[in-house]
């Protein structure tokens, strides 16, 4: 893994490939693996950047004091995307739709497109069932550290509550115990670990960024502010056939904003309808 080191603590990247940069983000509680059986299958002559972000699957801490809340987010992720230079960048979202606030930041100058795969978007903050649990959970303390226990749990993240609705087939044991394994091992650190502070930190920005989305909804702030009227990167939304529902929901919401998004069906895929 590499590294760089961002105003708000040093952040994990992997990178492969050589060519016109995409940047492949993960959702919370996840970190760069979550690509790892879609990167072989992905063309060539692109370089694929895969930042590990401060969303709990992270194993560097950040900075006491450090903006996590979803405007800090999204200048973190401008910052990442400066210092490694990126330029003419395809952003691709899933699950945390945390980047989507880069228009509305005003920091889109150096993306040339978006792909915006099913994800936490509009009004949609937390997103769905699972969204609600963990925004519930991430008030109480030691919540998390219990929600990533029962995630090794087969039988319970495959359930409505966790990560049933949101994956077509079971995710491999490996690949979820790489996941929770940074935030169970800062579980057992003493109460005064300074590792400890700092990933209450994490878990109080994120709380806080879901009340202030679910009291003001993020389509609202993100898509009504004027600087995002000066973002024309060309943006696909992509929806799986099976998730009519919620295609059809966003199809009507799509038509705020102030750029334009081609919608594209992938046979195959899936999302929670």
């Amino acid at each position: 893994m590499r590294h760089v080191t961002l105003s708000a603590g040093e952040i994990e990247y992997d990178e492969t490939g050589s060519g016109p940069p995409v940047v492949l983000l993960h959702g919370l509680l996840m970190d760069h693996t979550l690509w790892d059986e879609v990167l072989p299958l992905l063309p060539e002559g692109f370089r694929y950047v895969r930042p590990v972000l401060p969303l709990g699957a992270h194993r560097l801490p950040m900075r006491p004091g450090a903006d996590l809340g979803m405007a800090g987010m999204g200048r973190l992720l401008a910052e990442f995307l400066e210092e490694l230079d990126l330029t003419g960048v395809t952003l691709v979202h899933t699950d945390w739709g945390g980047g989507l606030f880069l228009t509305a930041l005003g920091l889109h100058e150096r993306l040339a497109r978006q792909v915006i795969l099913p994800c936490e978007a509009f009004d949609n903050f937390p997103p769905g069932l699972p969204g609600r649990t963990v925004s519930l959970v991430s008030r109480i303390p030691g919540g998390l550290a219990l929600a990533a226990r029962q995630l090794r749990v087969r039988a319970l993240r495959n359930s409505p509550f966790m990560l049933g609705p949101m994956s077509k087939r079971p995710l491999p044991d490996a690949l979820v115990r790489g996941w929770t394994e940074p935030l169970l091992r800062e579980a057992g650190c003493g109460a005064t670990s300074p590792r400890t502070a700092r990933r209450r930190s994490t878990r109080r920005g994120w709380s806080g960024t879901r009340r202030r989305c679910a009291t003001s909804p993020a389509r609202r702030w993100c898509c009504g502010r004027p600087r995002t009227s000066s973002c024309r990167s060309p943006t696909a939304s992509g929806w799986p056939p099976c998730s009519r529902r919620a295609a059809t929901r966003r199809s009507r919401t799509r038509a705020s904003w102030p750029w334009s998004i081609s919608r594209r069906r992938w046979p195959g895929s899936w999302a929670p309808s």
